[in-house]
């Protein structure tokens, strides 16, 4: 009989995935044809950040099952009608970032990546980098709807540093 482990999902390389297992080790896996079959509106049943449950028979280590998922995103697959492309899985918060200045961000470039992230699920945030460009935009009266919404906003820098922690947070 066929030992089995649970995993996250971390990395994916070509059609193997890299998993990682409790105690940190990282494994390759493989998903099994068993499994592509049973979910034929997507490309792969699978994306980084799902948590599995692997088989390990041998050196050989197949997905068996995918446990269940709190969120995901996902897109239509490029030239295969009717299917979709699975993202990424399980994200606690998905962060927007956009630049202050070079380019300047826009609302609407920020808004289309919000409604995917609430399609998908995904706690939003939002990080307007480059702050030491245009330090005024901190109180920018574009932000105010976001600011009355709630959305967790970050200011940054990374040529400076500023804000870098506070978004590690």
């Amino acid at each position: 009989m066929a030992a089995t482990v649970d995993a996250r999902l971390v990395a994916v390389r070509s059609r193997a995935f890299l998993a990682e297992l409790a105690d940190g080790e990282r494994v390759e896996v493989v998903v099994p044809k068993r499994l592509r079959h049973e979910s034929p509106t997507w490309v792969d049943p699978v994306a980084v950040g799902d948590r599995v449950r692997i088989e390990i028979r041998g050196d050989d280590r197949v997905i068996a099952e995918v446990l269940p998922r709190h969120n995901a995103l996902s897109r239509p697959a490029s030239g295969r009608r009717g299917r979709r492309q699975l993202l990424v899985a399980n994200l606690d918060v998905g962060v927007v970032v956009l630049a202050a200045r070079s380019p300047e961000w826009k609302p609407a470039t920020l808004d289309r990546y919000l409604v995917l992230l609430s399609s998908g699920d995904v706690p939003p945030a939002f990080c307007l980098n480059k702050i030491d460009l245009a330090p005024g935009e901190r109180a920018s009266e574009a932000l105010a709807p976001y600011r009355d919404l709630g959305l967790p906003l970050f200011f940054t820098s990374a040529e400076t540093g500023e804000g870098m922690e506070e978004l590690r947070g």
